[in-house]
């Protein structure tokens, strides 16, 4: 289904409310768009090496999505080790997550899957229509599904990695 130009610039809108929320909190890395030719606008946060936050909307499937992707099989084998060693569900690691971010969803879905070479872990909102982006709720809940996952995942990654080191192998920190 084809997007009107109204629903294209409520995206837009909406992704730029979100990129520039975020441009001024220095944990999230610069933000590079991969948009997709269904018309999906992704934006991606650099997380340091392999690794991004991603805020995505998908107006085919009617959802804003939001998660950590990496294009490192390592990086991903690594967090699925760090969650299992939490003791914790996918859901659970999120959940505490989106919970210090101010966001009560206690068991969230979170998908984690491979797709065109990135790794993902993310979780995804429903929307009635389009339009739902022009909301102050579902804004809010998109920033703090993404500063949940920062929560979540951000700790394990070496933010400050050697400037000799390409970071392909030491993105968790087992100490």
């Amino acid at each position: 289904m084809a997007l009107s130009e109204i629903d294209r610039e409520v995206v837009e809108a909406f992704r730029s409310f979100i990129e520039d929320s975020v441009s001024a909190d220095e944990r999230y890395g610069t933000a590079s768009r991969h948009d997709r030719p269904d018309g999906s606008v992704v934006s991606r946060f650099h997380a340091g090496g392999p690794c991004w936050f991603e805020l995505a909307v998908r107006p085919g499937r009617s959802e804003v999505r939001v998660g950590f992707v990496t294009d490192d099989a390592v990086t991903n084998d690594g967090m699925l080790e760090l969650i299992s060693d939490a003791g914790q569900t996918m859901s659970e690691f999120v959940a505490a997550g989106f919970v210090e971010a101010g966001l009560d969803w206690p068991d969230p879905p979170v998908n984690h899957g491979e797709d065109g070479g990135m790794y993902s872990f993310s979780t995804q909102v429903k929307l009635e229509e389009t339009r739902d982006l022009d909301l102050d709720e579902t804004r809010d809940r998109a920033l703090r599904m993404l500063e949940g996952y920062l929560i979540s995942f951000g700790p394990a990654l070496l933010i400050e990695a050697d400037p000799g080191d390409e970071g392909d192998d030491d993105f968790l920190d087992d100490d």
